[in-house]
């Protein structure tokens, strides 16, 4: 009997609430203006806390120029018109109401390239009002804005771009934005990009004879280069130095041609692989591709040295070969003459395969001076 007393107690007391809220809402909004700002002196200036928390980074446009994220935003006010006393509402200090009965601050990025869509949560997520008159406005919102990328130094490189958020009409007479932080608890890691570094503060900006107060949100995120450099920058280093064995392989055995070509056709390839990473910009093109197109260059070089230490090799070898067939035919004192003048001949000769050490090493080290020269300095 107890129990069933409860159970009927809590009912009643339920509707009761509830009819309380309903009452309270409506006593809000008969005479509301959800046009008009909410203060009771025109001159007032509503003040407007924002802040926003980044949940992730969905990525960066390298040929539009934008930079997409999920972000949470938050933003108090008073409204003078939405206050009361909750002793005469039963206790009741808080309740909330949907977007378009009250009044919000026409608070948009100015650099948005026209994909967010404002209204999406205006049913979705209501309004907290508070009986002191607080309103604490918080819903999700997925910004695509404009920032302008400078990927010179790619795969290593860092961007920084700038959000621009204020209102379209009001001007520093009317709103007044604040923003101190952006919070970052709530942030998912990306795997191409690391956020370093996200800040908000105000600025006043002068259009048409008016000030206007806008919070500028600029985010800082380096690319995270391990993929490239290990499926890109490592390889590529690696035949530019396999490339120097060219001169190292003897010419008699017909494969210096065949292991530089094959070299050369490889490097190609992973120029062509790495085009294919790149941004599609043409306003700051990548100091890397440089590198790359010069491996290519480095490549053939080869091949034209190594056709022309070949040619110099089969010269002296047919050189010898007349000097061995003089010597065996010669029958006289003189052709003997003949046949030392031959043999010191033989010895002062530039030997051919000390001409390709000699070259392998300097290409070999000019090419790890390159290398290491250019990383340094990118």
């Amino acid at each position: 009997m107890m129990l069933r007393l409860v159970v009927l107690c809590s009912y009643l007391f339920g509707i009761f609430a509830s009819r309380v809220e309903t009452q309270l809402r409506k006593d809000l909004l008969q005479d509301y203006d959800f046009q008009s700002r909410p203060v009771e002196n025109h001159s007032t200036i509503v003040h407007i806390y924002y802040e926003t928390a980044i949940y992730q980074l969905v990525g960066f446009s390298s040929e539009a120029q934008t930079i997409k994220m999920l972000t949470f935003q938050r933003m108090e006010w008073i409204d003078e018109f939405l206050r009361w006393d909750p002793a005469n509402y039963s206790g009741i200090e808080s309740m909330r109401l949907y977007r378009p009965n009250l009044w919000t601050p026409d608070v948009v990025p100015f650099n948005d390239v026209g994909n967010t869509k404002y209204d999406r949560f205006n049913y979705v997520v209501p309004i907290l009002v508070r009986h002191t008159g607080l309103v604490h406005w918080a819903q999700p919102a997925n910004y695509e804005t404009s920032c302008s990328m400078d990927t010179t130094r790619f795969p290593f490189d860092s961007q920084t771009c700038h959000i621009s958020i204020g209102s379209w009409q009001y001007s520093t007479s009317e709103i007044r934005m604040s923003c101190d932080h952006v919070d970052l608890s709530v942030y998912s890691s990306d795997s191409l990009w690391e956020l370093q570094s996200a800040t908000c503060k105000e600025e006043i900006s002068d259009t048409d004879n008016q000030s206007y107060s806008d919070a500028i949100i600029t985010v800082t995120y380096d690319r995270i280069q391990t993929y490239f450099v290990v499926n890109l920058v490592v390889p590529n280093v690696m035949l530019l130095i396999l490339s120097s064995l060219t001169f190292f392989i003897p010419g008699k055995l017909g494969e210096k041609l065949g292991y530089g070509i094959t070299v050369t056709l490889a490097l190609t390839v992973s120029l062509t692989i790495f085009t294919d990473f790149l941004p599609m910009t043409s306003k700051h093109f990548p100091k890397l591709f440089t590198f790359f197109l010069t491996s290519v260059m480095l490549s053939g070089l080869t091949m034209v040295l190594a056709t022309i230490s070949i040619n110099f090799d089969h010269q002296v070898h047919d050189d010898d070969n007349s000097d061995t067939y003089a010597k065996d035919s010669s029958q006289t004192v003189s052709n003997m003459a003949l046949s030392d003048f031959g043999t010191k001949r033989k010895k002062q000769a530039i030997s051919p395969r000390l001409v390709d050490v000699v070259i392998g090493t300097v290409y070999l080290i000019g090419v790890l001076v390159y290398t290491i020269a250019f990383f340094v300095t990118l």
